[in-house]
């Protein structure tokens, strides 16, 4: 919901409001534009199958490159790692905007051990693996890294 909503909740009862007939624009529209996610606008004109296409795209590579070679104790096929993997589509749309491919983003974090210990399947898990991807993709610098993210990344950390 992050992509296209700050507070989805409000978009759900504006909506609601217009199906009840309470206002005549029968689009998204009446929903506004204050927040700017990275795909309001393609969600405001309804271009929904613009917005699957990017994430069809997306967890394509995810899944060719990352979800087929997992293991089952990979913290990528969990909740945490899923929500991850939507916080880095975030990322690579603020940053670089809509792709043609994932490839090259998805090949950058290919190598991180995602049966490690060190992503308990916990919040902080989430963080630490946040963490750790976005500085492979080069969103954050090693100044970001808590030292146990560096001893993860040098291998210490198993």
């Amino acid at each position: 919901m992050s992509l296209i909503s700050t507070n989805s909740q409000k978009d759900r009862d504006m909506l609601a409001m217009k199906k009840n007939g309470l206002w005549n624009d029968k689009t998204r529209r009446i929903l506004g534009n204050p927040e700017k996610p990275v795909l309001r606008q393609l969600y405001l004109n309804t271009d929904d199958d613009k917005i699957y296409s990017i994430l069809d795209k997306y967890f394509y590579s995810v899944k060719v490159i990352l979800w087929d070679k997992a293991t089952s104790d990979s913290v990528i096929l969990k909740t945490i790692g899923i929500s991850v993997l939507f916080d880095i589509l975030k990322s690579i749309l603020e940053k670089d905007g809509i792709q043609d491919s994932y490839d090259s983003y998805i090949n950058s974090i290919k190598d991180v051990n995602y049966s490690s210990h060190y992503f308990a399947l916990s919040g902080g898990g989430k963080t630490k693996l946040r963490r750790i991807l976005k500085f492979k993709l080069g969103f954050i610098s090693e100044l970001e890294l808590q030292d146990s993210d560096k001893e993860f990344l040098s291998g210490k950390i198993i």
